[in-house]
C-alpha cells in the first residue's frame, strides 16, 4: 500500500463520518491524518483518531485542499455545495452521499473494484448504500456462476438509515412509552419503537417506493442482472444499527444447496455459518466487518434457496466499504 496520506472526512460527527473517522484511526492505516468537517451547527466539536483528539472544522474550500482524499459522508445538499470545490483543488473524492452521477464509477470493493480504472478519468468514486452493498457482496458470488439470477426478499433496515437522528428519535421513542409520554415522531412520524415502519421512501405508481426501485436497479448495474430480477421490499425495523436480509434466489441453471454454500464461504466479505443454531442477528452483528449469513435452505419446490443475513449498516456497509476503495485506490497507485 503506498505511503502514508492526510484524508478529510465530510461529515465526522455523523452516524456514517464517525465510523468511517474510527476505522482509518485503526493500527497500521495508511492515514497518518485526518481533517474532520462537519456544518457549523454540529454540536459535537472534536473526534477521536488514533486515541488522540482532533478539532472538528468548518466545511468549507480551505479545509479540503488541504487532503489527499475526501470522505463525502453528508446529505446529498450539502454535498452538492462541496463536490466541485474538492475536485478543483485536485482532492481525491469518495463520496457516499449520492451527490455524483452516472459518469463516475459506483464501487462495492469486493465487487467491481475493476472499476476504479475509471478514477483516473473522474477523481472521484461514489459508493452506494449499505442496503446495496450488502444485497451485492452476497450475490456476487452466484451471480458469476450463472446465465441468470433472480432474487425477491425483504430487508430489514435499522433506524440509522436516517443518522444518528433516527437512532436519537429512536431511543428517545422506548424511553417515552416506557414512562407513558407520547414520543417525538419527527425522523419516523407513525412512530418505530416496539413497532415498525412498513415502508421506506416514497411509493410510487406501482407500490414500489423510490429506495425500493433505485437499490433494485443499482444491484442489477453493479452485478450485470435485469433489474426486473431485483426485487426487495424494504421495511425499518425498531433497532438501531443491524441490516437484516431474508433472501429467496433462483437460478439459471440451478446450482445444488452445496455449491451454493461453497461459492458463499469462499466469497470475499461473505461469512456463513452452517450450525443451524448460529444465526445471525441484528445486534450480534455490530462492529463486525462483512456479510454473516445463516439459515440457508434449498426451496421446498426446488426452486432454489432460501437464507438469511446479516450485517453492520454504519462500520461495514457503508464507512467499511468505503474506507476499503480507498484503500484499493492506495493499492494501484491512483492515490498517495
Amino acid at each position: 500500500m503506498a505511503g502514508r496520506i492526510r484524508a478529510g472526512v465530510a461529515g465526522a460527527t455523523g452516524a456514517v463520518g464517525g465510523e468511517i473517522v474510527a476505522l482509518l484511526g485503526r493500527p497500521g492505516s495508511p492515514v497518518s491524518e485526518i481533517v474532520p468537517m462537519a456544518s457549523m451547527d454540529s454540536e459535537v466539536h472534536q473526534v477521536v483518531f488514533a486515541g488522540g483528539n482532533v478539532t472538528v472544522q468548518n466545511l468549507h474550500a480551505e479545509a479540503l485542499e488541504r487532503c489527499d482524499v475526501v470522505f463525502f459522508a453528508v446529505p446529498r445538499t450539502v454535498a452538492a455545495a462541496h463536490l466541485a470545490e474538492a475536485l478543483d483543488a485536485g482532492v481525491a473524492v469518495i463520496d457516499l452521499s449520492g451527490a455524483l452521477g452516472p459518469q463516475v464509477p459506483r464501487v462495492v470493493a469486493s465487487v467491481n473494484r475493476v472499476d476504479l480504472e475509471r478514477f483516473d478519468e473522474t477523481r472521484a468514486v461514489a459508493c452506494p448504500s449499505a442496503a446495496v452493498t450488502l444485497v451485492a457482496t452476497l450475490l456476487h458470488p452466484l451471480s458469476v456462476q450463472v446465465r441468470r439470477l433472480s432474487v425477491r426478499g425483504l430487508l430489514l433496515q435499522p433506524a440509522s438509515v436516517r443518522g444518528r437522528a433516527g437512532i436519537r428519535e429512536l431511543s428517545q421513542q422506548v424511553v417515552s412509552l416506557f414512562n407513558s409520554r407520547e414520543p417525538e415522531q419527527r425522523v419516523f412520524p407513525q412512530g418505530l419503537a416496539f413497532d415498525v415502519a412498513p415502508i421506506l421512501g416514497t411509493p410510487g405508481p406501482t407500490g414500489w417506493s423510490d429506495i425500493e426501485v433505485a437499490t433494485s436497479q443499482e444491484v442489477a448495474a453493479l452485478l450485470g442482472l435485469d433489474a426486473s430480477d431485483v426485487a426487495i421490499t424494504q421495511i425499518v425495523a425498531p433497532w438501531f444499527n443491524g441490516l437484516c436480509l431474508a433472501l429467496h434466489g433462483v437460478m439459471d441453471p440451478p446450482l445444488g444447496i452445496d455449491r451454493v454454500a461453497d461459492l458463499l464461504s469462499s466469497a470475499p466479505d461473505v461469512h456463513l455459518s452452517r450450525n443451524s443454531e448460529d444465526v445471525p442477528r441484528p445486534r450480534g452483528s455490530d462492529g463486525r466487518l462483512g456479510v454473516h449469513v445463516g439459515r440457508l435452505r434449498a426451496d421446498p419446490a426446488g426452486e432454489g434457496f432460501h437464507l438469511w443475513a446479516a450485517a453492520d449498516a454504519l462500520r461495514w456497509g457503508a464507512a467499511g466499504n468505503a474506507v476499503a476503495v480507498m484503500e484499493a485506490l492506495l493499492e494501484d497507485g491512483r492515490i498517495g
